[in-house]
């Protein structure tokens, strides 16, 4: 949950699991969603709460698709899943009403 009194960002984490062939170069590029890749927006109604995805833990890199000075993320199959971590921080003071915020990002696998 996010606390709109709290001076910290609120972080998170998932996977993307990718299972190549061994040696199958691929890439994985991340839509925009609602907003753009500088701000990120979870809606609910007509209210937006600011959030945006990295590619590792010191949130330095947006990951996207190689545009707006976002990053897509390259690597090799290995011939069997692997998992990519995306980091997620939603930053700090956004005075939003409580609800159900959300966004549908897109993610793209390019082999």
């Amino acid at each position: 949950p996010y606390n709109v009194f709290s001076n910290a960002a609120l972080h998170s984490s998932d996977n993307i699991e990718v299972n190549c062939a061994s040696g199958v170069g691929y890439t994985i590029a991340l839509s925009e969603g609602i907003g753009n890749y500088e701000h990120r927006a979870m809606i609910s109604g007509a209210h937006a709460l600011n959030y945006n995805l990295y590619t590792a833990v010191n949130y330095a890199l947006v990951w996207g698709n190689n545009t707006s000075g976002t990053i897509t993320l390259s690597e090799s199959g290995t011939g069997v899943g692997v998992n990519h971590v995306v980091y997620g921080q939603i930053p700090p003071h956004q005075n939003v009403p409580a609800g159900s915020y959300s966004d549908t990002i897109t993610v793209e696998i390019t082999f």
